[in-house]
């Protein structure tokens, strides 16, 4: 057609459709199982934002009790505009949203927190609760130097 154009390979960050992610079957299942693994690293565009939303995407079925929760923490400001214990508030406001935790006091807990997702999954033997937090080589470099004493 004359005056149109279509750009095929452009897509936001991360959201690649189904049918061009291909690949990586091992890498998805390792992230997918309780004792794979559980850090994904390499160098950038290499994908490891796909693969995480892909993740996300096939696992999240709340229907069947399968809850995938992504995170992006640079695009949040965790540990660039807030500080890495802001991770807390985000992740209550995303579990309420959820519904797997009740509406909070006024304070966030981390012990009240997890002691809600751990509830949750005791429910139902069915359910599983998968944490994708992406862009977080800046809250692991904070937080390894919160536990030396550092900030």
């Amino acid at each position: 057609m004359p005056f149109a154009y279509t750009e095929t390979y452009v897509t936001s960050a991360g959201l690649v459709p189904p049918e061009m992610f291909y690949g990586r079957k091992h890498a998805r299942e390792s992230i997918l199982s309780p004792q794979g693994s559980c850090f994904i690293y390499g160098g950038r565009q290499l994908g490891k934002t796909a693969l995480l939303r892909d993740v996300e995407r096939q696992f999240h079925s709340p229907d069947q009790g399968r809850i995938a929760l992504w995170l992006d923490l640079k695009a949040r400001g965790i540990g660039y505009d807030r500080p890495i214990d802001d991770l807390w508030v985000i992740l209550e406001d995303e579990l309420i949203r959820l519904s797997i935790v009740k509406r909070r006091s006024q304070r966030v807990q981390m012990d009240k927190l997890l002691r809600g997702i751990s509830e949750w999954l005791s429910a139902d033997s069915g359910r599983r609760f998968l944490l994708l937090l992406d862009e977080a080589d800046r809250f692991l470099q904070l937080d390894g130097t919160k536990e030396q004493g550092g900030e």
